[in-house]
């Protein structure tokens, strides 16, 4: 876009995306709006989900940014609409021929553009697939553009969505945009334990959020002791058995008594420990007749 434009509001182009930013005009917009977006040549229908920007949020994006064609009449929400129902249609099609032809694929979703110059169908396979009688099977049906997309199963999970085991809808499908890598390494730093089954979403891959607070817990640990490590605790050897990191405390065994203080506790002991005397020089007593020749 050559010009600066006035406003930038978010907008979800369909409930399994991630968010996008769509520049207006002058045109008024407010939550809720429907818009019509070109998305890389294509257009799609989204819905407005913030008030716009402020001029200083303006001044400092940098982001990319969708060009709205116009505000969605009665027309274009019509036909947003039976596009819904033309995808359903695709969806059990394309299924009863991939049967058929007994491909190795899974269907996942289908989409079709505003215009319906396009259907792009979303596939998972463990291998690659030989899908082009398909297309062209599907080309015969509905008399346009097809394209077959293969995801994994990440997107997969996106698009069907549901919910994770805190109870919250899929972070992939609520908020996050794009997928950041994800290891083991941030569970263990975390003190997580390593269970497939606790650690693992939906995708069968690591939950997402391991890397929200991975940073935090990686620079807090910094001063935090390891497990193992000795000190003095009030006069008595103690021994470090765990480290919260998120309440701030070190559990000790004392004298074969569990103790939990805090962090500012730990290191004041630390400091308060006796150093052991240093052994004193022992001074040469040797004479002349006792020195080897």
């Amino acid at each position: 876009m050559t010009n600066r434009p006035t406003e930038i509001f978010e907008v979800r182009i369909r409930e399994y995306k991630g968010i996008e930013f769509c520049a207006v005009g002058t045109e008024p917009l407010v939550p809720g709006d429907v818009v019509v977006v070109d998305r890389n040549g294509e257009l799609e229908c989204g819905d407005v989900i913030t008030e716009p920007y402020s001029m200083s949020e303006l001044e400092q994006f940098d982001g990319e940014v969708l060009a709205m064609v116009r505000k969605a009449n009665e027309s274009d929400i019509s036909r947003w609409e039976q596009n819904q129902a033309l995808e359903k249609k695709a969806f059990i099609s394309a299924r009863c021929k991939i049967r058929d032809r007994e491909l190795s694929m899974k269907l996942v979703r289908v989409e079709s553009t505003l215009d319906r110059k396009k259907l792009r169908f979303y596939f998972t396979a463990e291998n690659r697939v030989d899908f082009r009688e398909l297309v062209k099977d599907l080309a015969y049906i509905f008399k346009t553009r097809i394209e077959m997309r293969q995801i994994g199963v990440r997107d997969e999970a996106r698009m069907i969505g549901g919910y994770s085991h805190c109870g919250q809808e899929f972070c992939c499908v609520r908020h996050l945009n794009d997928f950041s890598p994800v290891t083991i390494r941030m569970a263990k730093d975390q003190d997580l334990a390593l269970n497939p089954t606790k650690i693992s979403g939906a995708c069968g891959r690591l939950m997402c959020c391991l890397a929200y607070e991975y940073d935090y817990y990686k620079e807090s640990k910094k001063r935090f002791p390891k497990v193992g490590t000795r000190l003095i605790y009030q006069g008595k050897d103690a021994v470090v058995t765990a480290c919260d990191v998120l309440r701030s405390t070190v559990k000790l065994l004392v004298k074969d008594v569990p103790t939990e203080i805090s962090i500012q506790e730990y290191e004041e002991a630390k400091k308060g420990e006796t150093k052991p005397p240093e052994p004193e020089e022992q001074l040469d007593t040797q004479t002349d007749d006792d020195q080897e020749v």
